[in-house]
């Protein structure tokens, strides 16, 4: 039996045993330098960035819509040479880490172990900061529960007390096949038995609680969340078992039911069965949205497995942006009764505004995708598919056919208005506005002029750039160069030119640049990007060195040129900044103060010259 122990933060261990496997599973502590490192060096940042989003071949470089923001024309750029990410449009970017952290919101550690566990490097156990470990134990003991309630229902649904369960997924057409790919499981009758279950595991009634999979009423009514459901495991891209869906066996209410949100889970985030099913959606570039489990679970049955689905609400913005990382073009088939067209309805413009090319596929009367696909077949459906009109089509054609009486036709125009400011291309919203005043008899200027004004009155978020800095681009491309070539770091290091540079930020990267080269003979952009700094520093090295370098022919004139406009600039600021000491101290009839000022002054001039001289510019 597999127990279950997380140790209370005074102790000197900090991790719980996996009895099954033999071996310890280490939580977020303090991770060696030495150990990140080897992860950095053995970074496939293509491999990973790929599972999030459709990578182009670009040069040398890959290309592909950015995960991080709304956009139609691709500018998230990854280097695999140079193992880092940025996207030219939002200004997110980073290393393997850095984008890991981002895409799944997980902390620097976690991000880490997680690239570890890929690559099966060993992380030594040490212990975190209080705050930061608890969080990070928190969420590892919450995905631990969860993996341990999901053993519990798949051992009910395989053993006696699942006969019921099994007997109506056989009903339903269901192959062994797809229980187990989707992992389906069974929550016997009863009010405790998986709260018993875990807790002989010695799983702790407050990671019950927040895991949901609990209720606790008071002290006296607790109970388990799911009773005589067939269980859906909700899974996150990563694959872990974030929360969990369950359809009511015995006709009870309500029929579905899924977890709370939790820690780990939020409804609006997530998309059923998408982490099984990304790599068919992203191979085909297309997607099929569904309603429900068992409409995802009889499409993948028939064969049809580039398809997801949503959570029992509505669609979210966040989820239309997470299937776009995968393909701009979806399928929505949703039942086809009134309900099943509102959910069309209401998910139109999220499709628009993430600038996905969205088909809507009517079912007939009183059909869902499970009914059809099992009555009709794959090929059938896949016929639907194909024909089905774009979204656009759809909304002129079915939705504004009630423009029959005044009234309608006024509240239509609204409607449309509020529609067609939610398209971001241009061209595409100008035809539709075409159409639609076609539609409505009305004209056409006036109907854009309308649409024009309703946008500039809150149309949907744009993403900005991060806020420029005063940074000087000259000082910048010295520390460009230095991680681009860094077999010229002894160089700059023995020139002091980095002393010169006048921005704070740019000396301290600098220096951490040359320790780096000094304790480990190179430097690369990757590791750079976990240097804090100020005014965006790394943002902007990592957008210069996403393209590719200057020539090795003209790097030392580089380097010369660069310097040598940085120790103009520095004696440019000093003589400046001499001359209004002068006037001030003049103004004071300081002339002990004036003095020094001049002779200041004139040394500097001399090392100026002597500088000029060295650099042969007499």
């Amino acid at each position: 039996m597999e127990m279950f122990r997380i140790v209370p933060p005074g102790n000197a261990a900090g991790s719980f045993a996996e009895g099954t496997a033999g071996k310890a599973v280490t939580l977020k502590g303090h991770i060696p330098q030495d150990v990140i490192e080897e992860i950095r060096s053995r970074s496939n940042i293509v491999e990973l960035v790929s599972e999030y989003v459709t990578l182009k071949k670009a040069g040398k470089n890959y290309v592909g819509l950015c995960p991080f923001h709304q956009e139609k024309t691709p500018s998230f750029t990854v280097n695999p040479d140079k193992q880092i990410c940025y996207c030219f449009g939002c200004g997110e970017g980073g290393n393997e880490i850095s984008f890991l952290m981002k895409i799944q919101n997980i902390s620097f550690p976690e991000a880490v172990r997680k690239l570890a566990a890929r690559r099966g490097i060993v992380i030594p156990e040490e212990r975190p900061a209080g705050g930061e470990r608890r969080r990070d134990e928190e969420r590892a003991g919450l995905i631990k529960v969860n993996r341990l309630a999901q053993g519990f229902f798949e051992k009910n649904m395989m053993s006696g007390k699942g006969k019921q369960a099994r007997e109506y997924l056989a009903g339903r057409g269901m192959s062994d096949s797809v229980v187990k790919t989707f992992a389906l499981g069974y929550a016997p009758e009863g009010w405790r038995n998986l709260r018993d279950h875990l807790t002989a595991l010695r799983v702790p009634d407050e990671l019950l609680r927040k895991s949901g999979l609990v209720v606790f009423k008071n002290e006296r009514q607790v109970y388990d969340r799911f009773r005589n459901r067939i269980i859906f495991p909700i899974e996150n891209l990563s694959g872990e078992i974030v929360a969990f869906g369950g359809r009511e066996l015995g006709g009870g209410e309500p029929k579905y039911l899924n977890s709370p949100e939790t820690p780990l889970y939020v409804k609006g985030d997530n998309l059923y069965g998408l982490f099984r099913t990304k790599d068919e959606i992203r191979s085909k570039d297309m997607a099929i949205l569904v309603e429900g489990y068992f409409d995802l679970l009889a499409l993948w049955n028939a064969g049809v497995q580039n398809v997801f689905a949503t959570l029992g609400t509505a669609l979210t913005r966040r989820q239309a942006s997470l299937i776009g990382r995968f393909t701009r073009n979806v399928a929505l088939l949703f039942d086809g009764d009134a309900a099943g067209r509102a959910a069309v309805e209401r998910s139109l413009p999220l499709f628009l505004e993430e600038g996905i090319a969205a088909r809507v596929v009517i079912l007939p009367d009183g059909s869902d995708p499970d009914d059809y696909v099992r009555k009709y077949g794959r090929e059938s459906l896949e016929g639907l598919i194909h024909k089905a009109p774009t979204m656009v089509d759809y909304y002129i054609d079915g939705i504004m056919n009630n423009a029959d009486r005044f009234e309608g036709t006024t509240r239509l125009a609204r409607e449309t208005i509020a529609f067609i400011r939610n398209i971001p291309d241009v061209i595409q919203r100008n035809l539709f506005i075409k159409r639609c005043a076609e539609k409505l008899g009305l004209d056409q200027g006036m109907l854009k002029e309308e649409v024009n004004r309703e946008s500039r009155r809150g149309g949907p978020a744009v993403p900005e750039r991060r806020p420029g800095s005063t940074v000087d681009p000259v000082e910048l491309y010295l520390l460009y160069l230095m991680i681009e070539f860094p077999r010229k770091i002894p160089f700059v290091r023995e020139s002091g030119i980095l002393e010169c540079c006048n921005e704070p930020a740019l000396r301290t990267l600098g220096g951490r640049i040359v320790e780096i080269f000094e304790k480990r003979g190179t430097v690369t952009m990757a590791e750079i990007m976990n240097e804090q700094t100020e005014g965006g520093v790394t943002d902007r090295l990592l957008a210069m060195a996403v393209n590719d370098p200057p020539e090795e022919a003209i790097v030392d004139r580089m380097f010369h040129d660069t310097m040598k406009k940085i120790k103009t600039h520095w004696y440019r600021e000093r003589h400046r900044a001499l001359k209004r000491r002068l006037v001030e101290a003049h103004e004071r009839r300081d002339a002990q103060q004036c003095d020094n000022l001049l002779m200041e002054k004139a040394q500097l001039l001399n090392q100026e010259q002597k500088d000029h001289i060295l650099r042969g510019e007499q």
